[in-house]
């Protein structure tokens, strides 16, 4: 690597005459070049030579599985994660239906070993991203599992099925690395930690520097920007995580609250995952109880319609969970949903 032009020619006559000298020859057709730059506008054209031989120049290359692109962005090695978490995804569910499928814990066991051990590669280096994409990934494996409509709301399902998201363990990922790299007594790293450093403070910080101090300002909102400033150098990994589960809590707690699709779950959330997501059970029971419980079975749920339109179609009463289980004439009964 180098940092201009003509210092990498230099090392590239430098490298040539070190093969020359121990009889090796170079492979042309598989070494390519970078170069890392802001430029928005068409490339400059350069040439680079290996002898007669042209050497091509590239926007992006795969080094050990990470996907480096020449404008620092992890655009595509995201893309890359996500397709790969997908196809191990269906796999995974697949397996699953076959061999245990009246088990839920044991198939969110094979995701995060399967799945979420693929997605999370290379999430030191883009964990501050908060990427929300491999997230759907994993809520549309749950709705499987249980047979939940796609169109349940992501604030009932992650309450529901105590769900820890892909975003949150990438985080802590990146933010143990840090905490890692910083107490390192290698040279290079050392280096690097101090380039970073004048960085932050000429106000030159890069795209990744930028979104982790976003990341620290959501985790302290409402504080100072002196006080956050005096904390960013203090704060752990499990602090940063446990500010940001708390944020995240309260966020979906006024969700629920206010949530037109399932008015009564907020009388039936538990503290703790369900009972009947413990153990095996039957898929079939286990689906309705799920349904049931995130609001799926209900035409109250769809309340963008009229009032006639979402009546019982039994009884014709207003449909909704405490309806179908207390005060329906045909289905109600001595039977509490909110226990199980």
């Amino acid at each position: 690597m180098a940092d201009r032009e003509e210092e990498l020619k230099k090392m590239l006559k430098k490298f040539k005459q070190f093969l020359k000298e121990v009889e090796l020859e170079l492979s042309t057709e598989k070494i390519k070049i970078v170069v890392f730059e802001k430029r928005r506008n068409k490339r400059r054209q350069r040439k680079w030579k290996w002898g007669e031989q042209e050497l091509e120049e590239v926007d992006e290359i795969r080094y050990l599985g990470y996907i480096l692109q020449k404008n620092g962005s992890d655009e595509k090695h995201i893309q890359d994660r996500k397709k790969r978490a997908a196809i191990a995804m269906k796999k995974t569910w697949s397996v699953g239906e076959r061999i245990f499928k009246q088990d839920y814990k044991r198939r969110m066991k094979m995701f995060g070993a399967l799945v979420e051990s693929m997605a999370l590669f290379g999430a030191e280096v883009w964990g501050w991203n908060m990427e929300e994409r491999l997230d759907r990934v994993q809520r549309r494996y749950v709705k499987w599992i249980l047979g939940l409509d796609m169109s349940t709301p992501n604030y009932i399902l992650l309450e529901e099925c105590k769900i820890i998201e892909i975003k949150e363990k990438a985080l802590k990922r990146a933010v143990r690395y840090e905490e890692k790299v910083l107490e390192s007594k290698k040279e290079l790293v050392r280096e690097c930690i101090k380039e970073k450093e004048r960085n932050w403070g000429n106000g030159h910080e890069g795209k990744r520097a930028r979104k982790r101090k976003k990341g620290l300002e959501e985790v302290r909102k409402g504080r100072t920007q002196i006080e956050a400033e005096e904390e960013q150098e203090r704060m752990t990994a499990d602090q940063i995580i446990e500010e940001r589960r708390k944020k995240d809590a309260e966020e979906r707690g006024k969700m629920i609250r206010e949530s037109k699709y399932n008015i009564h779950y907020r009388n039936i959330v538990k503290e703790k995952l369900p009972k009947y997501l413990e153990g095996r059970m039957k898929w079939k029971n286990r689906r309705i109880l799920a349904r049931f419980r995130c609001g799926n079975e209900t035409k109250a749920r769809e309340y963008w319609k009229k009032e006639g339109e979402k009546r019982c179609s039994l009884c014709r009463r207003k449909e909704d969970l405490r309806h179908v289980i207390e005060e329906c004439e045909i289905t109600g009964g001595p039977k509490d949903i909110g226990k199980r």
